[in-house]
């Protein structure tokens, strides 16, 4: 990451919804859409920390003269001690120290200079930017030290108060000029309240966004816990690019420095520490060997712990070490430039995490997995249908063959060529009326045209029981349509939650607009000559040994198909059967064995009731907001029907949008990607 980076273009290029949109929209809508509403509909919490992270580097450049080092650590670990070796008396006093939780750190707060808080520019800036980071605006921490202590250790045990920090301000920090942010002790237990250890953790790594260092305070008997390394993990994560510095505090006299020292490399070296320091327990009289001479230890009621660079030194030169190598002189001896520096690179990188990480990636693997719940609920939709248009095998389950959806389309199609093509003598018994060639007409209008001897009647309405009973073909109901959602779980699959009274509605409204637009039909030249060649394949004898003239029965299976949604209930009912089915209706089995001999007219016959399954399956994805198939998004369906797979045609009925739909599907621009790399490196 380098300085070039700035705010307000990549800000631009988030927000455009042009040329350089980041999302390409299929479905619902076509069109683009920029990175900042793709996160607003699909997560308006993310958009809220990028948009913070973009604030934090475009103010850097405002703080890089008030630069504040975080100083955290463990319950008892001496944090807070340290913290007060850069203050006053006063401070000191308003600060909390001691060694059980009455004592304890459970509150954020601020130090900074006195001198700070005479530019009211940069005040505000920074309480700003503390409320922000934290969530909640800051309280000032009481000049009364007894009122101070209450605040610090957040004595009435509210959990929320965690989150809303204290600030201080202290003329001791003047000659320093850092800030010092006090955080809360990191307590591994939930006994104590006030605050969880991952609500902690969690605040740490907001406050961190402030902060130009890292100091990490523990005591030596716990400098191999987790936690400590945790610690160091989340100040690596949220702070990247700045120092982190290590305090050891409470050592006892008999670990040598330098063997302190050789035991904390591979922690050094492990989380990327700047330096480690090194402070012995003043309250053990051997530790004095190993206390630099200092100007100020504390008093003796208040005595403080003077932390060293840490090195191989020998044990009778530690009292002789430069005061350069004390920590206490680490504010003077920062290189501001650098610290600035680093600070502004730990906020580009917080950014790009933010940016690439919780925008890009989200964005990615949503898009990925809405197209993955529109295929499952198209697959759903299919396996829902096909309990309707598919005829299986008893045994395996397998589909031997699709049924035809029997419209009137396609009944005037079989009626006009089978009787046309009917030698005379197939037509004893039947009186005929010229079908009219309009192609769409009511029920009651179709069985008009019959003209049905009573046998042929009474064979009509046998058929049409044995339809509806589902002993031949399939009939195709709202109602039953929305059963077979149910067995194929298609609310799961769309991972959306409807009501079962607007899933019955769907469905009721998805088979009567099937109903009204199928415009599948057979080919009505070669229906006609296989028509033919059939009734030639066949004897006389054959055609009149039931006494019902073939002709009488074919019009009666037709009429059967007309007749099944006559129930006077008012709801829409289809009949799905191939035409094998229909012959094979009739008693006539010799139809059916010359029409399966009639290779090209099965496949015809295929062609349609393939054409009206994809119809059908559109119609219904059209009804529930499910996208229908889009580009190299979402595949072709397809089935297996015997021993081959087949892929589903283009559906022809016209594409109706729902009014509302839970599945969106969008793809990433990689012209914005190039231009967001550009803008804002990923590494």
């Amino acid at each position: 990451m380098t300085s070039r980076i700035e705010w307000p273009p990549i800000r631009e290029l988030l927000e455009d919804a042009q040329q350089h949109a980041a999302i390409e929209s299929y479905f619902p809508d076509t069109g683009r859409i920029s990175f900042v509403d793709a996160l607003q509909q699909w997560a308006p919490d993310r958009l809220t920390e990028i948009r913070a992270a973009g604030r934090r580097l475009e103010v850097a450049a405002q703080l890089a003269d008030f630069p504040i080092i975080a100083i955290a650590g463990m319950l008892n670990s001496g944090k807070t001690s340290l913290v007060s070796t850069f203050l006053s008396d006063a401070g000191r006093q308003r600060s909390l120290r001691g060694e059980s939780n009455d004592a304890g750190t459970h509150r954020f707060v601020l130090w900074l200079p006195q001198s700070w808080r005479a530019d009211a520019e940069v005040w505000g800036l920074l309480m700003s930017r503390l409320g922000e980071a934290l969530g909640q605006p800051p309280q000032m921490l009481s000049d009364d030290p007894a009122a101070a202590h209450e605040q610090y250790n957040n004595a009435e045990g509210q959990a929320d108060a965690l989150a809303i920090p204290l600030v201080a301000t202290d003329p001791g920090l003047d000659k320093a000029c850092v800030g010092l942010l006090d955080c809360p002790d990191i307590v591994t237990s939930e006994a104590f309240g006030r605050g969880a250890l991952e609500v902690r953790k969690t605040l740490l790594c907001r406050a961190a966004t402030l902060c130009s260092a890292f100091v990490m305070v523990t005591d030596f008997a716990s400098l191999r816990a987790n936690t400590v390394g945790e610690l160091l993990d989340v100040a690596a994560t949220s702070m990247s690019g700045v120092s982190r510095y290590l305090a050891i505090n409470m050592i006892r006299p008999k670990y040598r420095p330098h063997e302190v020292f050789e035991d904390l490399q591979p922690l050094v070296s492990g989380h990327g520490i700047t330096a480690s320091y090194l402070a012995y327990d003043f309250e053990i009289p051997a530790s004095e060997t190993f206390v630099p001479e200092v100007a100020d230890r504390g008093t003796e009621d208040d005595p403080m712990p003077v932390f060293f660079e840490a090195s191989a030194i020998e044990p009778d030169l530690v009292k002789q070490i430069d005061a350069s190598q004390l920590l206490s002189s680490l504010p003077t001896r920062l290189n501001r430039s650098a610290l600035f520096d680093g600070f502004r690179r730990s906020q580009a990188t917080s950014l790009a995490e933010r940016v690439w990480s919780d925008g890009v990636d989200f964005l990615r693997d949503q898009t990925a997995t809405q197209a993955t719940y529109a295929r499952r609920a198209r697959q759903a939709i299919c396996d829902a249908s096909l309990e309707f248009f598919a005829r299986r095998d008893f045994s395996s389950g397998a589909i031997i063959e699709l049924r035809l959806h029997q419209s009137a389309r396609i009944i005037h199609q079989l009626t006009d060529a089978f009787s046309q093509a009917a030698p005379w003598y197939a037509r004893l018994g039947m009186k005929m009326n010229g079908f009219v060639s309009k192609l769409t007409r009511s029920a009651s209008e179709l069985m008009q045209s019959f003209n049905l001897t009573g046998a042929a009647q009474k064979k009509a309405e046998q058929i049409r029981d044995d339809f509806r009973k589902g002993a031949k073909g399939s009939v195709l109901s709202g109602e039953r349509l929305f059963e077979s959602y149910r067995r194929h779980d298609l609310t799961g699959q769309m991972r959306t939650e409807i009501p079962d009274s607007q899933l019955l509605e769907i469905c009721n409204h998805a088979v009567e607009r099937f109903d009204a637009e199928d415009q599948t039909a057979l080919d009505p030249q070669q229906l006609r000559r296989t028509a033919e060649a059939m009734w030639q394949e066949m004897s006389m004898v054959k055609k009149l040994q039931h006494g019902l003239t073939p002709v009488a029965a074919l019009f009666a299976a037709f009429a059967a198909v007309v007749m099944v949604p006559v129930d006077g209930g008012g709801t829409l009912v289809l009949m799905h059967a191939s035409i094998a089915e229909l012959l094979l209706a009739t008693g006539f089995a010799g139809l059916v064995t010359a029409w399966n001999s009639h290779g090209a007219l099965k496949a015809m016959e295929l062609q349609a009731a393939q054409q009206q399954l994809a119809d059908f399956i559109a119609v219904q994805c059209d009804s529930l907001g499910v996208p229908r198939g889009i580009d190299d998004q979402i595949e072709p369906l397809q089935i297996q029907i015997g021993p081959r797979e087949h892929v589903l045609p283009t559906a022809k009925v016209a594409l109706r949008r729902s009014d509302s739909t839970s599945i969106r599907i969008w793809k990433l621009r990689q012209s914005f990607l190039d231009s967001l790399h550009q803008k804002l490196p990923r590494d």
